[in-house]
C-alpha cells in the first residue's frame, strides 16, 4: 500500500511540475536576465530549490534573494529554497557558504 501511495504521489508531482514547465522557463529567463546573474539551476527537482550563481562582493545577499523570490511569484511559483551563492560553490552545489538565501513561500 505504500508503495502504491508513493508512485501516486509521484505521479502527481510530476505533472504538476510538467503543467508548470512554461512558468518555470519563463521565470528562468527572467531570473537570467539579471545583470549580477552569472547562472541559476533549479535543484533536483523543478519546484523544491532554486541555485543562483554571483560574484561575490562581501555583502549579504538575502535581500536579492527575496528579490528573486518576487520575480518568481510572478510567474506563480512558491515554496522554494532561493540559494545565492559563487560560481564555485553552484558547480558543487555546495549550500554551506551560501551567499543569501530566502524561502520563497
Amino acid at each position: 500500500m505504500k508503495k502504491i501511495v508513493g508512485v501516486f504521489l509521484f505521479y502527481f508531482m510530476f505533472l504538476i511540475i510538467n503543467c508548470y514547465a512554461d512558468n518555470y522557463d519563463d521565470a528562468m529567463k527572467a531570473i537570467l536576465a539579471e545583470k549580477t546573474v552569472i547562472h541559476a539551476s533549479w535543484g533536483p527537482v523543478k519546484g523544491s530549490s532554486l541555485y543562483v550563481s554571483v560574484k561575490d562582493d562581501g555583502t549579504n545577499r538575502d535581500g536579492f534573494a527575496q528579490f528573486l523570490c518576487l520575480i518568481l511569484t510572478d510567474y506563480e511559483i512558491k515554496g522554494l529554497i532561493i540559494h545565492i551563492m559563487t560560481p564555485e560553490n553552484l558547480k558543487n552545489f555546495n549550500t554551506d557558504d551560501d551567499l543569501g538565501k530566502f524561502i520563497c513561500e
